[in-house]
């Protein structure tokens, strides 16, 4: 796929970027962009979650899809602690994404993330995007693909086509409020979103 967006995935970012206008809670947000997200890309298992713009440590709200129980901890680990490709301190407003086939240069295995959570949980393929509001990042996403999986190489340009995505908004969602109701979880196994 080249960097032209489909009809599907311009108006799932168009929707994402609304959503900054909304009064909506952090959790709920958060919600949101993932069910526009998993409508056009297609992903096993995913992790999202809001984030301090000073800190980059999570907030509370968030959500994860299909993740073994064992990946929080060495996830988090990694993160903070063990050097590797695409951390989400890494990318900026002007370039949020990262595809981690795409950073090691096909060599997946050159990331201590990828060697780690391959061997608990057999995740493969990884794209990662930060959230910004007014210059700051407020939230994390990482979409993986089981091993055997097609590589996010193609689906890059549709998510940071538009890089704006909440860079309208002064500020992040309200992180006052509680979540409220929450939308049905889309499937997110293979095949569901073609």
């Amino acid at each position: 796929m080249g960097a032209l967006l489909t009809t599907r995935a311009a108006a799932a970012l168009e929707a994402i970027e609304r959503l900054a206008a909304e009064d909506l809670s952090t959790q709920q947000a958060v919600e949101e962009i993932v069910h526009r997200v998993l409508g056009v890309i297609e992903t096993d298992a995913f992790f999202a979650g809001a984030t301090d713009p000073d800190t980059g440590l999570c907030l509370g709200a968030g959500m994860a899809y299909n993740l073994a129980e064992g990946v929080c901890h060495p996830f988090w680990e990694h993160e903070f602690l063990i050097p590797d490709y695409n951390k989400f301190a890494d990318l900026t407003p002007a370039d949020p994404v990262g595809d981690l086939r795409q950073a090691t240069g096909g060599r997946l295995s050159r990331s201590a993330r990828y060697r780690t959570l391959n061997a608990i949980s057999d995740l493969e393929e990884e794209l990662r995007a930060t959230l910004h509001a007014g210059g700051r990042s407020w939230g994390n996403l990482q979409l993986n693909r089981y091993t055997g999986g097609a590589p996010f190489t193609d689906a890059r340009p549709r998510v940071s086509a538009r890089r704006r995505t909440f860079g309208r908004s002064r500020s992040p969602p309200r992180l006052a409020r509680g979540a409220g109701p929450h939308r049905p979880l889309p499937r997110a196994r293979r095949g569901d979103h073609r």
